[in-house]
């Protein structure tokens, strides 16, 4: 446990997920096709509309339900606007081109729509932790520019990565156990001082689940080469690329304050 990250759960809701998945796609793409059928589009436009659908599902639902959508399209194209109609047979073999083309742009189309919107979620994700460090930093140095504020300091940690509580713990020098500097959230549990010291002695990270899927999280935080303290996250959401930043900028915080 010690050392190294939890490994993260299996979700045992897939099936439920899949389920949904699947009626989400043979509905939109049975209501596109009676929509179609109903104002009588020929085959080309048919084609594009559903195209369109598959697009929408995966928008909406993800590559599962995108592929589920083309599959069921496929179908649909093949049975209601290739002769001979209302049957699954396909009597010219440049129709078999058209069908297998258009599954296969169906699937490779929604893959491509949500890479992009993946990245640019992304993206925006890391635009958010670099603003969130600079933020921090600028407020640490400042809070920091008095003595006896590293409470209010790993405060400010804390709240800008969204942790559900925690606190910064000293190693005081002459003492058996750390001193609590600041602490919110649940209480200081024996379990946590534990975690704690094994940080101290060890000086490596030590990541637990914590409920509702986050994680609590204990950051050494060296100063002069050893460990001078812990910064303990709980019921975090955030990921190590931002908040191994921010348990850096804590220790730096120490440090500025001992030279002050």
């Amino acid at each position: 446990m010690e050392g190294m990250a939890a490994e993260p759960r299996r979700g045992t809701g897939w099936l439920p997920s899949a389920l949904a998945d699947l009626a989400v796609a043979l509905l939109a793409v049975g209501g596109a096709t009676a929509l179609i059928r109903l104002i009588d589009l020929n085959s080309t436009t048919a084609g594009l509309v559903l195209l369109v659908v598959v697009l929408g599902i995966a928008l909406a639902r993800g590559l599962r339900a995108a592929v589920i959508g083309a599959f069921a399209a496929t179908l649909a194209f093949n049975f209601f606007f290739l002769p001979p109609l209302h049957t699954f047979t396909i009597a010219e073999p440049a129709n078999w081109v058209a069908l297998f083309c258009f599954l296969i742009v169906a699937v490779v189309v929604s893959r491509l729509v949500l890479q992009a919107r993946e990245q640019a979620a992304d993206a925006l994700r890391r635009r958010r932790e670099i603003e969130v460090l600079y933020d921090l930093s600028v407020d640490l140095f400042t809070t920091t520019n008095r003595v006896g504020v590293l409470g209010e300091a790993a405060a400010r940690a804390l709240r800008s990565v969204g942790a559900g509580g925690g606190g910064l713990l000293e190693n005081a020098e002459g003492s058996n156990r750390p001193t609590v500097v600041s602490w919110s959230g649940r209480d200081l549990a024996p379990e946590h001082e534990r975690l704690v010291q094994v940080v101290l002695d060890r000086g490596e990270v030590a990541e637990v689940p914590a409920p509702g899927g986050a994680r609590d999280v204990y950051f050494p935080l060296l100063v002069g080469g050893k460990a001078s303290g812990v910064l303990v996250v709980l019921e975090t959401q955030a990921g190590r690329t931002v908040l191994d930043p921010v348990a850096r900028l804590v220790a730096l915080a120490i440090e500025r304050e001992r030279f002050l």
